[in-house]
């Protein structure tokens, strides 16, 4: 069976609700994506965005891209290693968002990315990508408006270029001068075209003065085995992983 999804439709403006009458809602800039991982909702973002909360403010996940229904979280998860301590590797920043039992995947309009044996896998050298977020200078929020500005861009994977197992690079050239950051991408669900399937999260990236833009994003591989390890209720995970590396010359 074929399974045809528009992994843009699975991605959501990070933003809180506070306490403030006069600002209701702020965000720090960010970006996370739904998933229906063996029937169930989760979100996935980076923990570096909901670190910037304060107050006890909550993140406000809608029912689609822009939607105006909140459906409300039970807990996020994190990384940490085999001591609970923080992992010392960009897996850490990987936060993942349940929800109760009674939240089923309707709530979230058929938006959810499927996760199934063909929708996602690791990317290869030289791959084609998308990414789809939103971007932070060009979105606001007011008192009485919610404004993401989402945007997709096209990258080219180069590989696992660091000792982190976790995490794989892109470049991409852009030639659109009026670009002056990636703020606001970081949470990003990554795409790739040249296979057809969900290949990892954003966790930062940067571009500089000529355009050239360079992201760093962690292996979906290793984001689906910290879900299946929430969803089996198992507080560690364990398992091996091959990872291709560039050889210098």
């Amino acid at each position: 069976m074929i399974l045809r999804q528009d992994f843009r439709e699975a991605a959501r403006f990070v933003f809180f609700a506070s306490d403030d009458p006069e600002f209701p809602y702020w965000t720090p800039g960010g970006t996370s994506f739904v998933v229906n991982y063996h029937s169930r909702p989760y979100v996935i973002t980076c923990a570096h965005v909901l670190d910037k909360t304060h107050r006890g403010d909550e993140p406000v996940i809608t029912n689609t891209r822009h939607g105006n229904k909140p459906v409300r979280a039970r807990r996020v998860h994190r990384v940490h290693d085999l001591d609970g301590r923080p992992l010392d590797a960009d897996m850490a920043d990987v936060a993942i968002v349940a929800f109760d039992d009674e939240v089923s995947v309707a709530e979230f309009s058929d938006t959810a990315y499927v996760i199934s044996e063909t929708t996602f896998g690791t990317s290869e050298r030289g791959d084609k990508l998308l990414v789809h977020g939103a971007l932070k200078d060009p979105s606001f929020i007011t008192p009485t408006e919610i404004a993401p500005h989402f945007a997709t861009f096209e990258f080219e994977d180069v590989g696992a270029t660091s000792d982190d197992p976790f995490i794989r690079e892109a470049l991409a050239k852009f030639e659109d001068s009026t670009l002056q950051n990636l703020t606001g991408l970081s949470g990003s669900p990554v795409f790739n075209t040249s296979r057809n399937r969900l290949c990892g999260m954003v966790v930062r990236g940067g571009i500089n003065e000529s355009g050239e833009a360079r992201i760093r994003y962690v292996d979906i591989f290793d984001i689906a085995k910290l879900l299946e390890s929430i969803r089996s209720d198992e507080a560690h995970v364990t398992y091996d992983k091959n990872v291709k590396r560039l050889r210098a010359r």
